[in-house]
């Protein structure tokens, strides 16, 4: 059973564009290198979640 299915996506609070609060204490991230979504308790983990990923700037903009 997953622990996130029935959360409430209401936005209350955010972090740039890619960290949203979400019921109670859980966060949700977006990495903008590989796409992945997760949920943690922390408001600014400091490595994308995905395995394979691991990007420090999972929260950065690129510029090229």
């Amino acid at each position: 059973m997953n622990p996130y299915m029935g959360m409430n996506y209401m936005s209350v609070w955010r972090i740039g564009d890619m960290s949203m609060k979400v019921d109670g204490d859980y966060w949700r991230h977006e990495c903008n290198r590989c796409g992945r979504v997760w949920y943690s308790i922390k408001a600014e983990p400091k490595n994308c979640a995905n395995v394979k990923c691991k990007s420090p700037y999972w929260n950065k903009k690129r510029v090229r």
